[in-house]
């Protein structure tokens, strides 16, 4: 059950396709339709670059993309905006992150202990 909100910013939000009584038969908000148009074009790049084409490929893209969209869309609230998200994707992608001292990876056998097996325990 969705509340309807006297607020306008938040009304706007909460519109969805279609005239009053005959929208499409889902209900998806308008930002959703350009965040799957968006989501569906990257999944065509990627495959013609990987795959085969065939009627089978593009329906694969549009239901791929349409998951990627719900679930993109469950993370949009009146107060956090697709854009936003996308900011923070990236700059998480381009943060800075603090080097590591080591062997990166490496185990020196010299510095590995292993302990003797405890007895009374099988």
């Amino acid at each position: 059950m969705q509340i309807r909100t006297d607020d306008e910013i938040y009304a706007v939000d909460a519109r969805w396709l279609g005239p009053e009584g005959k929208t499409l038969p889902w209900r998806a908000r308008y930002t959703a339709y350009g965040v799957w148009s968006v989501l569906f074009v990257l999944a065509l790049i990627v495959r013609q670059q990987i795959a085969a084409v065939g009627f089978m490929s593009y329906l694969i893209c549009a239901v791929l993309a349409a998951a990627a969209t719900r679930a993109l869309m469950a993370l949009v609230t009146p107060d956090r905006k697709v854009r936003n998200l996308v900011v923070v994707f990236f700059r998480e992608l381009s943060a800075p992150r603090r080097r590591t001292k080591g062997m990166r990876g490496r185990v020196d056998p010299a510095r590995v202990r292993v302990r003797p097996p405890r007895r009374g325990l099988r």
